[in-house]
């Protein structure tokens, strides 16, 4: 991250957990901008987008520390101004997402915890059961964005997914960085009891710039689309009205603890929208 880190409008408690983190955990990258970009500097990111159908995962639990539950701030307190260290409008106008790799992981449905930290945006459907939709309904989320970081622990850094809310948290599409192979993948699981998946890489010698993508699920099949080259791929009766929902943000599979001092996955969005 450019500059210090504050927190412009967030709640009160947040400014102090997130001068406490930022400290604890350093700021520095850099932002190189993106061409033609008329986002706004100063502001907090949701005077650049709508983020009413959203909550957001932040690496801390609900009372600062890096163990534990991640929070989840509001809708309401995003479209009010929320930013923070893990959230906040970067100096060239990007939605930045900020994942210290030692942090609070989300909870899989009463069962346990996933043990990575993320700083995530999560889809609301304004339409749908409990916040989510299914295949019957369709979905697209289309996104620009460029990962400035990612965890030395980790092979990936995951950008975008269509998530399931099944008993199990079962990821359905995701859309990875990999720093080893140097390349965009998609991952799909095939079905919501799936243990592997299929890992196809649609760019590769990935030259470090934006990434451009669109990800769908529209019946029985899911599209996607990254920097131009696409990939359809049938999904199978078991996913069929399984409730599901968009992520994007930075996330990552290093453990949530155990990793280098000032570890961290972190990623630019400048743009981001989604359609039913």
């Amino acid at each position: 991250m450019t500059g210090d880190c504050v927190n412009l409008r967030s709640p009160a408690f947040f400014v102090t957990v997130a001068a406490q983190i930022g400290a604890a955990f350093g700021c520095s990258s850099s932002h190189n901008g993106a061409p033609g970009s008329s986002l706004r500097t100063g502001v907090p990111p949701a005077d650049n987008f709508d983020l009413s159908g959203y909550t957001l995962t932040i690496p801390v639990n609900e009372s600062g520390g890096t163990t534990g539950v991640a929070a989840i701030i509001p809708s309401a307190s995003l479209v009010d101004g929320y930013t923070s260290t893990f959230f906040y409008t970067g100096s060239d106008g990007a939605m930045v997402f900020y994942a210290p790799s030692n942090g609070a992981s989300t909870e899989m449905n009463g069962t346990g915890t996933a043990d990575h930290s993320r700083s995530e945006l999560r889809e609301v459907f304004d339409g749908g059961d409990g916040g989510d939709w299914t295949n019957d309904v369709g979905g697209t989320m289309t996104a620009t964005c460029r990962v400035d970081r990612s965890s030395v622990n980790s092979d990936e850094a995951t950008v975008g997914q269509i998530h399931s809310d099944d008993r199990n948290q079962t990821p359905f599409v995701l859309l990875e960085y990999s720093a080893t192979s140097n390349a965009i993948r998609v991952t799909i699981y095939p079905s919501p009891d799936a243990g592997t998946a299929v890992i196809t890489n649609l760019v590769q010698n990935f030259d470090g710039g934006t990434i451009s993508y669109s990800l769908g699920w529209h019946g029985s099949t899911a599209s996607i689309v990254v920097n131009g080259k696409s990939f359809d791929m049938p999904t199978g009766p078991s996913w069929n009205g399984v409730p599901v929902y968009f992520k994007a943000g930075a996330y990552s599979a290093a453990p949530s603890h155990g990793n280098p001092a000032g570890d961290a996955t972190e990623v630019s969005f400048y743009a981001l929208g989604i359609t039913h």
